[in-house]
């Protein structure tokens, strides 16, 4: 087992990130670790397998403690991690290498080796992959990769921090299948944030600002007010607008006639949250339309390695609208938002702004100046000693007057005031307050057009709710917007438009309230939701609200709407 015995640890800049920790993680079960971003989950982890020491306390690993420098290399055969963020994993030219590196390492014989990687590649349906560089794959891809890398060591505990964050529903299934399946089984150490794979495991141990605040079996976690299930979410969300209904619905019928008990009370309006509200669009901007002709992308064209990215493109961006992206895992969805953003030139076919071949050379700076791109792992992008400095280095490339003023004012907009952040480190925050960092980056110039790549995965819910919230009000301003996402009930509620992307080509293009309908829909994971089933019996009885939500937030919201 591993053992946390009052364990405390703190990074540099002297913030507790576990303070008093007491756990122990035994063999044989699933254990999920829940908090929210930044409560300490990931130290957890780290000090798990001795990448970090404790300042305080002590932690053991089958009695070995990760402090003896002699013990470190049995912990770590015994401890395989996988890390949120898998390029920070990667050491190989090839998949094929990465997997075997760690092989390589612990002196196994070249050919188990070569048999323990074909075996897991293929479990894991990636032997495609195997010759391309671990840097070139899709993130959901990586994330495919960086978990075959630590499972083909057969570890006895597996600790995975966020595993499916990038993954569309058909990987996270392959992954856990393979896991489950696999032998010698490891005991399993699961961060997460999502219901449904907290109702994979055994037991729960929940984590608040480095203090531990439950432990004990998932079933009763689940029962009680830690988390929330969609139709729960959706009453919370209800009795916050003033509408009084029952709390912890037992199912769809007792919430649906809850609301319709209530449905001649008078609900309370928050003008910032009533549906579809839009204020005055941009008063001068230059860019109508984008246009993707033909497109394709190719990458290491003409070299070993060589991978079409997208092929046959047709897809435009309009003045205004809000465009979702989505698609299964290396369908090609960043490569196509990074065309139309004008930073991937096409291969073969043109891109047209207005209806002209978009600019090259120094023309470009032009149609840079109106794009934002928040990128799919910003933290990446980060290279200087503070949040204020990263936030003005693209003020500055872009001669804006007064760069920390609009520095400072960005930091504030997404919830990182300047006061508690200004001096921190882009390094040295949360992966959420990294997130964050990254829209600042993008916000503060002002772009005409804004591109947010999986901007809530790996989010906690209040980091889920906040962009959600952030993207709703950049919508109502008028701004143009594409989002790409696994999350897909957020973008089947916001979207205007949908592309669907499968294998590198436009399989679906058009209003999203007709795709969750068809095959395609499931394929690509668009299920219909408990609470989307909700606001169908509440439509079926007469009130009059719009059945094509899938989020709890904007379905109270329309409810909402249509009770006053």
């Amino acid at each position: 087992m591993i053992e946390f015995s009052n364990v405390s640890h703190s990074y540099r800049e002297g913030r507790p990130s576990l303070a008093g920790f007491d756990a122990v993680f035994r063999e044989a079960i699933m254990t999920a670790i829940f908090g929210d971003n930044g409560a300490g989950k990931s130290t957890v982890a780290m000090l798990a397998n001795g990448l970090l020491k404790p300042d305080a306390g002590v932690v053991s690993v089958d009695g070995l403690d990760t402090v003896d420098a002699e013990s470190l290399w049995e912990i770590r055969k015994k401890v395989g991690l996988v890390f949120q963020n898998p390029d920070s994993q990667f050491v190989a030219t090839t998949v094929e290498r990465e997997v075997a590196f760690g092989l390589e390492n612990i002196g196994v014989e070249s050919p188990e080796i070569r048999g323990r990687v074909d075996e897991v590649l293929r479990l894991l349906d990636i032997s495609e992959l195997k010759d391309r560089s671990p840097r070139d794959l899709s993130q959901g891809e990586k994330g495919i990769v960086s978990v075959a890398s630590i499972l083909v060591l057969c570890p006895e505990y597996l600790i995975l921090d966020e595993p499916t964050s990038h993954l569309d529903r058909h990987e996270v299934e392959r992954l856990w299948s393979l896991i489950q399946t696999s032998e010698p089984k490891p005991s399993i150490i699961l961060i997460t944030q999502e219901r449904e794979e907290i109702e994979r495991c055994d037991h729960v141990v929940a984590l608040e600002c480095g203090r531990k605040t439950y432990d004990g079996p998932a079933a009763e976690f689940l029962n009680a007010s830690y988390i929330r299930s969609g139709l729960t979410e959706l009453a919370h969300e209800l009795v916050t607008l003033g509408i009084e209904v029952i709390p912890r619905p037992a199912g769809i019928d007792e919430l649906v006639d809850s609301v319709w008990k209530r449905r001649r009370c008078t609900a309370k309006k928050r003008d910032e949250e009533i549906l579809f509200a839009k204020s005055p669009a941009n008063e001068k901007p230059w860019i109508d339309t984008i246009h993707l002709v033909d497109g394709e992308y190719v990458y290491k064209k003409g070299l070993p390695g060589e991978k079409v990215g997208v092929e046959h493109a047709n897809v435009d961006l309009r003045r205004g609208e809000f465009l979702g992206i989505v698609g299964p895992n290396g369908s090609g969805k960043t490569t196509l938002s990074l065309m139309l953003a004008g930073l991937f030139r096409p291969t073969s076919g043109s891109l047209l702004v207005n209806g002209f071949e978009a600019p090259r050379g120094g023309d470009v700076r032009k149609l840079r100046r109106e794009i934002g791109f928040v990128f799919q792992n910003p933290e990446g992008a980060f290279f200087t000693d503070s949040c204020l400095n990263e936030v003005i280095f693209g003020l500055k490339n872009f001669d804006i007057e007064k760069p920390e003023e609009k520095a400072a004012s960005a930091l504030g907009f997404v919830g990182l005031p300047y006061e508690d952040f200004g001096k921190r480190s882009p390094f040295e925050i949360s992966y959420g307050e990294q997130r964050r960092l990254a829209m600042a980056c993008a916000l503060a110039y002002e772009p005409q057009i804004l591109f947010f790549d999986e901007p809530t995965a790996g989010l906690d819910q209040k980091g889920r709710d906040f962009v959600y919230d952030l993207l709703f009000r950049i919508k109502a301003s008028g701004r143009t917007v594409v989002l790409i996402s696994h999350d897909l009930g957020p973008v089947l509620d916001l979207s205007d438009r949908l592309v669907a992307l499968e294998k590198g080509r436009n399989v679906y293009t058009g209003p999203p309230v007709y795709l969750g309908k068809t095959s395609l829909g499931e394929q690509l994971g668009l299920r219909e939701s408990d609470v989307h089933e909700v606001l169908i019996q509440l439509k079926s009885k007469g009130l009059d609200v719009p059945i094509e939500i899938f989020s709890p937030r904007l379905a109270a919201a329309a409810i909402n709407q249509a009770l006053a």
